[in-house]
């Protein structure tokens, strides 16, 4: 899922996150992960520059 991106005063962000299940056999529990990140951006006379950048996995 991407999150709708925020900005104020030359900044941006966006972040996004994302699940997978695996179904196994009936008597197995199901299996999962997840992850998803985000960034930060400044404006700046020669365009966007990525300041920030952060993302995790389970």
């Amino acid at each position: 899922m991407l999150s709708p991106p925020r900005h104020s005063d030359g900044f941006a962000s966006l972040s996004w996150n994302w699940t997978v299940r695996v179904s196994r056999a009936p008597n197995e529990a199901p299996a999962g992960y997840a992850g998803g990140g985000s960034l930060i951006l400044l404006r700046t006379p020669d365009g966007w520059r990525v300041i920030h950048t952060d993302a995790w996995i389970t």
